[in-house]
């Protein structure tokens, strides 16, 4: 419940309330004092406003509009139609009171919808309704993004991760509940410079769908099967003879099928010289177990050199956040220095993309878009499996940064790496991929394809945002 602790309340269940946090890492500067609010507009969900006990400078009603400062969810709440309702109207940010419905998300947590209790859980909202009144507004472009940081500014927490087996990538935010936004965004706001990262889990996931719900089994190498089990190799001494335990067994008694001698004794007869594993669904026997996954999603398999891995984080929210909600917009890209980023988000280019198309039609100037296309063959995949494939491809988009322009951009997913141009001829280019595709070749041993993908007319082209599964892209 985003961080509270409890309050004393005579007679009733403790109140949940903000605790304070680091503000010289969160980037913000709490008010010198918190002015009480006079009047209160309260929209009721679950239940009717004229149950509710009536109370001075309050009032309730049903719907949200405009003027509703609040949220009180009593025990009838839909928690999905709620937080579809405030976000179809505009109002996500809204402080929530939970009156007993056990929200996912809620700013203060009452046991039962009394006057006196309310008026602790707006007391204890207060503070975030002011910060609300510092955000000047939402900006239509990057909605989920703004309001993800506006959700950290006003409630000044963190953006905590927790698991969430219900869902493909295990975990969710709960802090951002009814915000539709997922993993990637939070991680290119990160990469943005908006949020700091701390660490969580690193998952992995299936070459397939990219399901974090792998079941990890030990296999049988050549069919994959769980379906394995180690047998025994027993040695006879006399004879010499080393088999199978299986071998040795008739009724209740060890005998050598090569010599019919009847093993009496261990360690004077024979021994156990070590064991093999059996799969019961191939037959296929060996001395060693493979570790694969088995994606409980999609039901295909994944080696275990070919299952690649994610970090999940928790996020704070930085100064550069902060100024982002405070100014009402997403500011440019920055680095950690303060220096503009090279290497953007797949998403982020396709917007620049856009915006240069534009500029070099007024200005008649040429631009270039770019694509790399580092194409393993299947001896590459199969020695380096996937996973390592993953960051070989990210180092390729880092050298690409290194030897083109300041001024110019790359973006990369998967094998493929993006780079925007602006003021480039395309002889120019050409030249620029004749270098960088001998220096990919010398680095890694993969020959690169370059395609541009804007024509002579300046007709530029978006590049694909969608992930390319690896395996076929090579």
């Amino acid at each position: 419940m985003l961080g509270f602790k409890n309050i004393k309340n005579s007679g009733d269940k403790a109140l949940p309330t903000k605790t304070g946090r680091n503000d010289a890492v969160s980037g913000i500067t709490p008010r010198a004092t918190v002015k009480p609010i006079r009047d209160w507009r309260i929209c009721v969900v679950g239940g009717a406003p004229d149950a509710l006990p009536a109370m001075p400078n309050v009032t309730f009603e049903k719907g949200v509009n405009i003027a509703t400062m609040a949220v009180l969810a009593l025990p009838g709440t839909n928690p999905a139609r709620l937080y579809r309702g405030l976000w179809a109207n505009d109002q996500a940010l809204l402080p929530i009171i939970d009156a007993g419905c056990d929200l996912p998300r809620a700013d203060a947590v009452i046991s039962a919808a009394t006057a006196d209790q309310i008026r602790q859980a707006l007391t204890a909202i207060t503070p975030i309704c002011h910060r609300l009144d510092d955000v000047p507004g939402v900006p239509e472009e990057q909605r989920e993004q703004f309001l993800a940081l506006a959700m950290a500014f006003t409630r000044d927490t963190a953006i905590n991760a927790r698991f969430a087996p219900n869902r493909a990538q295990v975990a969710a935010y709960p802090a951002l509940t009814g915000i539709p936004i997922n993993n990637d965004v939070l991680r290119n706001l990160a990469t943005d410079g908006f949020l700091g990262t701390r660490f969580f889990q690193r998952v992995h996931e299936c070459s397939h769908c990219q399901s974090a719900r792998l079941l990890a089994q030990e296999e049988c190498e050549s069919c994959h099967s769980s379906n394995i089990e180690p047998v025994p190799l027993v040695h006879h001494y006399s004879c010499g003879f080393q088999g199978l335990r299986p071998q040795f067994v008739q009724g209740e008694r060890l005998v050598c099928p090569k010599c019919n001698e009847r093993l009496r004794h261990y360690g004077v007869d024979y021994d156990i010289s070590g064991e093999l594993t059996h799969c019961h669904d191939c037959g296929h026997q060996s001395g060693d177990v493979d570790v694969g996954f088995t994606c409980m999603d999609c039901g295909q398999h994944t080696a275990a050199k070919d299952c690649s891995t994610r970090d999940i984080h928790h996020y704070d929210l930085t100064v550069d956040g902060r100024q982002a909600v405070l100014s009402g917009a997403m500011p440019g890209l920055l680095n950690n220095d303060g220096e503009p980023a090279r290497i953007i988000s797949v998403e982020e280019f396709d917007r620049l993309v856009v915006i240069e198309r534009r500029r070099t039609k007024r200005s008649n100037r040429p631009h270039v878009v770019m694509r790399m296309t580092l194409q393993a063959n299947g001896d590459k995949v199969d020695q380096l499996g996937l996973a390592s494939l993953n960051s070989l491809y990210r180092q390729a988009s880092t050298i690409a940064a290194e030897r083109l322009r300041d001024s110019d951009l790359v973006a990369w997913r998967g094998p493929r790496v993006y780079m925007l141009m602006p003021d480039t001829p395309t002889e120019n280019a050409v030249i620029v991929a004749d270098k960088l595709g001998r220096a990919i070749a010398d680095i890694f041993g993969i020959l690169p394809d370059f395609n541009i993908l804007n024509t002579e007319d300046n007709r530029s082209a978006t590049v694909e945002a969608s992930w390319l599964d690896l395996r076929e892209a090579a």
